[in-house]
């Protein structure tokens, strides 16, 4: 029993052995990566801090030169807006005005559509009011015509009565003369 507890609870190594340096090596990333989680609220940055270019690329320092071609994040925020490749300006610029006459011939086609709808909807408006001209010449017309047609009824009726008169007439005076003759 007392020889189990004068024992280590580790077991012994060889100053050399591999299994020590990496025993090592392993409670130094502990403590490095114990440390940055404690103190990471209050830990300056340094000047010299190492920053990324883009993803993938070599980390460097703030003070080193940015190599032509490689971007980083922070320069992105402090450069000038690139310059226009003058190619795809010019295509733009075609694009632009190609569309502007476009826009035009469609105007020209909505005036010269406004105008042939004003023109359509003057001729209308006289042929209605020259149509609204005719009914009222032919509504009097009718008038006019049913009046003769009733004044003609009457003119008619008149011409039996006066007929059948003269004719009741005529059978009396035929009547009479037969009487005469026969006396005779």
């Amino acid at each position: 029993m007392e020889q189990h507890k004068d024992k280590p609870s580790y077991p012994l190594f060889s100053a050399g052995s591999t299994n020590v340096k990496r025993a090592v090596k392993e409670k130094k990333k502990e403590r490095a990566s114990h440390m940055t989680k404690e103190n990471s609220h209050d830990r300056k940055i340094p000047p010299t801090m190492l920053i990324d270019s883009v993803p993938g690329g070599p980390s460097r320092a703030l003070s080193d030169p940015i190599p032509i071609g490689e971007t980083t994040s922070i320069q992105a925020l402090h450069l000038p807006p690139p310059i226009p490749d003058p190619i795809i300006a010019l295509e733009n610029v075609s694009v632009v005005s190609s569309m502007e006459v476009m826009l035009g011939h469609i105007l020209e086609e909505q005036c010269a559509i406004k105008i042939s709808q004003e023109e359509v909807r003057k001729e209308t408006n006289e042929q209605l009011s020259q149509l609204n001209a005719n009914l009222i010449h032919l509504s009097t017309w009718v008038f006019q015509a049913e009046q003769r047609v009733s004044d003609l009824e009457g003119a008619k009726k008149r011409q039996v009565s006066t007929t059948s008169q003269i004719q009741s007439e005529l059978e009396e005076l035929q009547f009479k003369l037969d009487e005469v003759k026969n006396r005779s």
